[in-house]
């Protein structure tokens, strides 16, 4: 990883101040269209990619002026340079997972909070999650990093989305959308995406182990009737969770499931 890294910096650190290094994605394009699509994105030097043909090239694009001469647009022409052994490598990781999710760039997982080996998680519920602004951050950042039980196809691609390498080639719409089972059954969702830099927890999206929405905030939208299974330290665990006052009276309950 700290190969592609470097690989990168010294790729796009080329044209820096001088012009803008960019990407883009040109599906199943011809030599024309790819050299096109490097011209549209101005003077630099650019990466252009097609996953469903296996394609990854670098041009250098300068433009010539016209001088002003009214009516005589500049010319902007691109180069073909040499794709780095590194470069290549991260398209090709990018390419097998534009083919695991069927060219959407958007997969789905889940892992049990359990495994992730992160203080705080044992035994944890999404409650916990939710009200523990470390512990949230502490696990968006150990989503990011790779390396889940129960993933290894997409091992690489979680920290390799975060930390922008795929949209060096194109991939910037990739996303992994992760589901977290915490010991209770309970759930919380998070996301990897470039824009998140790290996991992005997402909210109004965790649930009890019922499937029942687990709301952010105790407000009267969220009053209602209990639908659990009738257990009633699961009716006193969900009042506790939204912070009402009546969890006390969860104790000596006059209620019977």
């Amino acid at each position: 990883m700290k190969g592609i890294l470097l690989c990168m910096v010294l790729l796009f650190g080329l044209v820096a101040g001088v012009a803008e290094a960019g990407s883009a994605r040109c599906e199943g394009c011809s030599d024309s269209q790819f050299k096109a699509k490097a011209k549209m994105l101005g003077a630099g030097q650019h990466v252009i990619s097609s996953f469903s043909t296996d394609q990854v090239k670098i041009y250098n694009v300068h433009i010539e002026s016209s001088g002003g001469e009214p009516g005589v647009p500049d010319i902007r022409i691109a180069v073909p340079v040499e794709v780095p052994q590194d470069v290549q490598a991260l398209f090709d990781d990018a390419r097998h997972f534009h083919a695991l999710t069927g060219g959407t760039m958007k997969a789905a997982v889940t892992v049990k909070g359990d495994d992730l080996g992160i203080s705080g998680t044992q035994g944890a519920t999404a409650y916990d999650v939710m009200t523990d602004v470390n512990l949230r951050g502490r696990l968006g950042d150990r989503l990011a990093a790779g390396t889940l039980p129960g993933w290894s196809t997409l091992d690489r691609a979680g920290e390799q989305i975060t930390q922008g390498l795929f949209s060096m080639i194109g991939a910037g719409d990739a996303s992994i959308e992760i589901t977290v089972e915490m010991s209770d059954g309970s759930t919380v969702v998070y996301q990897l995406s470039v824009q998140s830099g790290t996991g992005q927890y997402l909210k109004d999206r965790s649930r009890t182990k019922n499937g029942q929405v687990i709301p952010e905030g105790n407000a009267p939208e969220y009053q209602g009737t209990w639908e659990g299974d009738g257990d009633i330290r699961d009716l006193r665990s969900y009042l506790e969770g939204l912070g009402r006052d009546s969890a006390k009276s969860a104790r000596e309950p006059s209620w019977k499931p």
